[in-house]
């Protein structure tokens, strides 16, 4: 039983360095593959159109805002849940977890609205969504 708690508890008992380690490599693992494929479709992009090309360059930084607005929102409730759940309080941790999806999904649904709008507005007549 003590060697299962070791394991579900390594943020209090592993040292520091290796826990930043295993921590940090696969966040740095992933946004490296990201910006090594955003290069290679920009890349690839270029040799054909360049009016891709500009739109693949304003859409990547479009892309990181994102990204970041939902792992700062998922930081946040990651925190929120686990003090609830180290305070036993697993009503108000559901209740957290609940409505941090549910609010996840009004702006997904927000945000992809937006970009609809702004798409079909501002496309030529020919290549509109339909």
């Amino acid at each position: 039983m003590e060697k299962v708690q070791q394991k579900e508890n390594k943020m209090g008992t592993m040292p520091m360095t290796k826990l930043i380690l295993t921590m940090s490599l696969p966040a740095i693992f992933s946004m490296t593959i990201l910006a090594m494929y955003n290069v290679v479709d920009s890349i690839f992009v270029s040799k054909y159109d360049m009016d891709g090309f500009t739109a693949i360059s304003l859409a990547y930084p479009l892309q990181l805002l994102l990204i970041a607005a939902s792992v700062g929102t998922a930081v946040g409730v990651n925190s929120l849940v686990s003090r609830k759940l180290g305070e036993q309080n697993y009503e108000q941790a559901n209740a957290a977890a609940t409505q941090s999806s549910s609010a996840t999904e009004r702006k997904n649904c927000l945000i992809f609205s937006v970009l609809i709008i702004v798409s079909s507005s501002t496309s030529p007549s020919g290549s509109r969504l339909p």
